[in-house]
């Protein structure tokens, strides 16, 4: 509820506290990335994207494309976001 009236830093805390005891649940790592998104850090979003892909933990492709879009946003590591955007185009 708290990302549907746009309280992003009451959803990133909510999301934490989920992960924190289910470090698996990958609704509350979603919500963590969007919640890093609208909050514009950025180069925080790409972070939990690399840690996930690590993992080998959600959707790969998603995730590439997750971890590009904050690089491009944050405007850093663009060379890297565009491998990350042509693995998912392959």
């Amino acid at each position: 509820l708290k990302y549907v009236d746009k309280n992003y830093e009451g959803a990133l805390a909510d999301a934490e506290l989920v992960l924190a005891h289910e470090p698996l649940e990958m609704q509350a790592h979603r919500l963590r990335r969007m919640s890093l998104h609208y909050l514009r850090r950025h180069r925080d979003e790409a972070a939990a994207a690399t840690e996930l892909l690590e993992k080998q933990l959600d959707d790969r492709d998603t995730l590439l494309n997750d971890r590009a879009y904050a690089r491009a946003q944050g405007e850093f590591d663009l060379e890297e976001a565009l491998k990350d955007i042509n693995e998912v185009l392959k």
